[in-house]
């Protein structure tokens, strides 16, 4: 999304001559994500890893406002101090968004926009413990989903003609949070537990979660813009134990314009 929307406000203030109704664009990224993850339910130690990422994103820019979906997932095993635990972990999350800008800027002879608003947020982690003590080689699998409604913030500043910065913030309101049910563990039908894909209402205190994202875009013509991103998220619920996780994702792509 930040990215989308810098090429956009960069393509409209650049010397390039641009056909005035390019206001969508198709975006993919890859890379790398130093995962973290401490579930008190499931264990008492720390599991991390890198593993891949990816991202499809859609922009659709108005005039002053931003509509944007993005698609995320990631996938790795998990590894603690201790050689014989590990974690197979995946997630993913999906968005929408609607930003209306609220103030342009001159700062340093370039354009800084502001846009602010905010939307829907969904993500689902599943993590599958195992262990390589006992001839069960489960402990069990865990999960953290999360609906929650969401505002953010976006910055997104000029450099020139052909780049641009961007900074960008999601914070939610209020959220909608499922964790297991758990049971003794079945070793005929391996059952662990209950999956309940609707949870417990939770203000933002009680299911923190904040969203950071920044990067870089150069873009060659008006039809392809080529960035780089950095992003943090960090996540805590306590109930029915706590559980933290925080991921720092690395990604490189490009956006279609038409």
């Amino acid at each position: 999304m930040i990215s989308g929307s810098t090429v956009f406000s960069q393509i409209q203030n650049s010397s390039l001559k641009v056909n005035e109704k390019l206001k969508n664009s198709l975006g993919v990224s890859f890379g790398l994500s130093d995962f973290h993850v401490r579930d008190e339910l499931v264990s008492p130690l720390s599991y991390r890893g890198t593993g891949i990422t990816g991202c499809l994103e859609y922009i659709r820019q108005g005039k002053k406002n931003l509509h944007f979906v993005e698609l995320t997932a990631y996938y790795d095993f998990l590894e603690t101090t201790y050689s014989r635990y590990e974690a197979q972990n995946g997630r993913i999350g999906i968005r929408y968004s609607y930003l209306q800008q609220i103030s342009n800027l001159n700062f340093l002879k370039n354009d800084l926009k502001t846009y602010f608003g905010g939307g829907i947020y969904s993500f689902l982690n599943i993590s599958d413990y195992k262990e390589f003590i006992s001839n069960i080689g489960i402990l069990t699998t865990s999960w953290y989903l999360s609906h929650s409604a969401e505002l953010s913030l976006l910055m997104d500043y000029s450099m020139g003609s052909s780049s641009t910065l961007f900074f960008q913030v999601y914070f939610p309101l209020v959220s909608n949070v499922s964790r297991p049910s758990y049971t003794s563990y079945d070793v005929e039908s391996h059952k662990v537990g209950i999956d309940k894909l609707f949870g417990e209402m939770e203000p933002f205190w009680k299911n923190f979660t904040v969203q950071l994202k920044a990067g870089y875009n150069y873009f060659f013509n008006n039809w392809l813009n080529v960035f780089a991103q950095y992003s943090f998220q960090y996540s805590s619920y306590y109930e029915p134990r706590n559980i933290g996780l925080y991921m720092n994702n690395f990604r490189a792509g490009l956006h279609f314009l038409f």
